[in-house]
């Protein structure tokens, strides 16, 4: 399945580098320590229907809802 629904926007010139960098050191960080290592990932699909334009009005729902909690 394509996940062209789930890609992740940076929007151009939105944020300093700085910004960007203290965000990604964090992920890196936790990355680094094995956080990730038990993570089902955030959300599915639900219905999916591959038209390209899915994530404008797609449904989604949890992998595992207690990772939210």
């Amino acid at each position: 399945m394509s996940i062209d629904s789930l890609r992740l926007a940076v929007p151009r010139n939105q944020y300093e580098s700085e910004k960007m960098i203290a965000i990604l050191s964090i992920i890196g960080t936790a990355f680094k320590n094995g956080n990730f290592k038990g993570l089902k990932g955030g959300l599915k699909p639900i219905n999916y229907v591959d038209d390209g334009f899915f994530h404008f009005g797609g449904s989604y729902e949890f992998n595992d809802k207690h990772e939210f909690d």
